[in-house]
């Protein structure tokens, strides 16, 4: 499975994954704002986080009864989500297992496909130098 999070010291990278713009804020603002929980003992060591773990670190910590908490934590399994069907050979899900037609409800369906384009997300990346 893929761990695009990289923790070494007290920088924070991220490699490539597909989000959708408001998503890839989110997973930016998370960085920002949670992004120490990330930073385990011992330090020094290398670490890779999957989407999915971070927002386990965050849910250990915080209450996800918060709105931000939340959304954060949402769009966070979202992106694992997505990352995972990736990994299998699923690149437009709607065409490939759904078939299109009445996917999920609201602008996204719970695949993270508009389902009205049927086009994966978009490809967002963090430099890893930057520190957060």
């Amino acid at each position: 499975m893929s761990k695009p999070i990289v923790v070494h010291m007290d920088i924070i990278g991220v490699g490539e994954y597909f989000a959708s713009d408001e998503d890839a804020e989110i997973v930016l603002s998370a960085l920002k704002s949670y992004g120490f929980l990330l930073k385990v003992p011992p330090k020094g060591v290398l670490r890779r986080w999957s989407f999915g773990e971070f927002a386990d670190a965050i849910e250990a910590v915080y209450d996800r009864a918060e709105p931000r908490t939340a959304a954060t934590v949402q769009a966070l399994r979202r992106i694992q989500l997505t990352s995972e069907l990736r990994e299998q050979g699923i690149t437009d899900y709607c065409g490939q297992v759904c078939g299109g037609g009445e996917c999920g409800s609201g602008p996204t369906c719970l695949y993270g496909i508009d389902p009205r384009t049927q086009l994966q997300g978009i490809e967002h990346t963090v430099e890893a130098h930057e520190t957060l």
